[in-house]
């Protein structure tokens, strides 16, 4: 999330001195600078999901040979209470910060994060009282949203760092906040904690995140400080991408209480592992969708052309995502019975149709969403997450009774591709874009690739070395049809993630 244009329509690199009103040296960037930080964001974020999702991935695969599917369904939803919480705190302000052309006075983060304060400690304590009398459930669910007071302290280190497309510092947050949270669960669970480990990891682990990124970034301690006239100011922008994000909320977290409600809690908890074994492609969209906005905001604002940048990025996305999800779907369903038990199978199901959706309406979201938001078009993301928030359940719920966790998997495949064309036919009013043969090809050689591994796998049997020559298998499919189809493509992807390195090796100080 980034600036819109400034008055005279020029980008700027003036260095603005934190004595005149701002916490940081905040500064209007060069076209070719925006480039640089973004592809250098994107190349570290990546890193940081790289080693987050392995991480992650290890921790899963230790705790789950210690709880049951219910274990994990009963944090499940009280992450889903704790998540809705968050959000309806944040309320967007954050991004309407960021995004404005003058930097944020002191003052303006002081009553963000007062308010932000405020608001969670009540729903935490609203939350709490409501949902203690429900047995463990409850329990669970209200020591789950004591975190979120604590994450409000969060705000202004990443605000200040996000205007000025610095990443590394939210990257290492992000790898320390993992490593506390597997640490703290795995020993606590082996102790005999059981389920409680992972609940309690969950409130020490934004506790240190907090910690360092204050430590990190020394403008952003502050006491926090009422100003209704400061926040107001704020929300009109930070409603409209809040409404964005709240669809989405109530799309995502709405398919775990209705797995949930319809299918039982352990096969929630199977759905669950399902998408922390997604958070490995997961995090490359992240890193991507967390870069998009802020950078498109900047070559909107130097009145770039975007059409050519936006059908690049769609390709790059696709082909990059492919190198990610071929070998993932492969070995699946060997690895994930070799590594987290014969009971967790049904994991492995879900994991083919999610990744195609997620590869079609990844790719189409990280070029355009970032996009529209930059030139003011709210209308078209909030109409393809709404339109995807009963297409769900229509497909998910009637499924579930018959192949269980596999139903959210298809949903997702479903979801990805309405959502995706949505997206693009509303993009079309502004850039006359073809995005098809940009996508298709890479699909393509994915789904094809991924299904010639899988089935390797599955004559060599579930042993470790079928999952590790299917994952082999179909990456080098993958990479075999894109050269022969879509070399370029290929060699571009290459030389974005050289480029990128490059420039995260020169990224400024994290100290802000």
């Amino acid at each position: 999330m980034s600036d819109p244009p400034s008055p005279t329509g020029e980008p700027s690199v003036e260095r603005i001195s934190p004595s005149a009103g701002t916490p940081t040296g905040d500064e209007h960037l060069h076209v070719a600078e925006v480039r640089r930080r973004a592809v250098a964001g994107a190349v570290v974020d990546l890193t940081r999901g790289g080693g987050m999702g392995v991480i992650a991935l290890l921790g899963t695969a230790v705790l789950a040979r210690m709880l049951t599917p219910r274990d994990f369904g009963l944090v499940a939803f009280g992450a889903t209470l704790t998540l809705f919480a968050g959000f309806l705190a944040n309320g967007g302000m954050g991004a309407a910060l960021i995004r404005r052309v003058e930097p944020p006075e002191r003052q303006d983060l002081k009553a963000l994060l007062a308010f932000q304060t405020v608001l969670n400690s009540i729903l935490a304590g609203v939350l709490a009282a409501v949902t203690l009398p429900f047995g463990e459930l409850g329990s669970v669910t209200a020591v789950m949203v004591l975190s979120l007071p604590i994450v409000a302290f969060q705000a202004p280190g990443a605000i200040v760092l996000e205007r000025r497309l610095e990443y590394r510092a939210l990257a290492l947050v992000d790898v320390i906040e993992t490593l506390v949270y597997y640490t703290w669960a795995i020993v606590a669970v082996s102790q005999g904690a059981g389920v409680w480990g992972l609940v309690t990891g969950g409130v020490v682990r934004d506790l240190a995140g907090t910690c360092l990124l204050l430590a990190i970034v020394p403008t952003a301690r502050m006491i926090p400080s009422p100003s209704w006239t400061r926040i107001r100011a704020l929300l009109g922008f930070g409603f409209r991408v809040q409404a964005v994000g709240f669809l989405h909320l109530i799309r995502d977290q709405g398919l775990n209480l209705g797995i949930a409600a319809i299918g039982g809690v352990s096969v929630l908890g199977v759905w669950s592992v399902t998408y922390r074994i997604l958070q490995i492609p997961l995090l490359f969209f992240n890193s991507l969708w967390k870069v998009s906005y802020p950078s498109m905001s900047r070559l909107v604002a130097a009145h770039e052309d975007l059409t050519e940048i936006v059908e690049r990025v769609v390709a790059l996305v696709a082909v990059g995502s492919g190198l990610i999800l071929c070998p993932l779907v492969a070995s699946a369903p060997d690895l994930v019975p070799i590594t987290l038990g014969a009971r967790w199978s049904g994991a492995a199901s879900a994991l083919p149709p999610a990744c195609v959706g997620l590869m079609i309406g990844g790719s189409i979201s990280v070029a355009l969403v970032g996009y529209l938001w930059a030139v003011g078009d709210a209308a078209v993301p909030a109409r393809a997450a709404l339109i995807t928030i009963p297409l769900i359940a229509l497909v998910t719920f009637p499924l579930l009774p018959a192949i269980g966790a596999s139903a959210a998997g298809v949903s997702w495949l479903v979801s990805g591709v309405v959502e995706g064309a949505v997206v693009w036919v509303g993009a079309r009013k502004h850039l006359d874009i073809a995005i098809l043969g940009k996508l298709g090809p890479p699909v393509a050689a994915a789904v094809s690739a991924g299904a010639l591994g899988w089935i390797l796998g599955r004559w060599i049997g579930p042993r470790l070395d079928g999952a590790l020559a299917a994952g082999a298998l179909a990456e080098l499919a993958y990479l075999v049809v894109l050269w022969l189809w879509r070399r370029s493509e290929l060699l571009d992807v290459i030389g974005v993630f050289s480029r990128g390195i490059r420039g995260a090796q020169q990224s400024p100080s994290l100290r802000g």
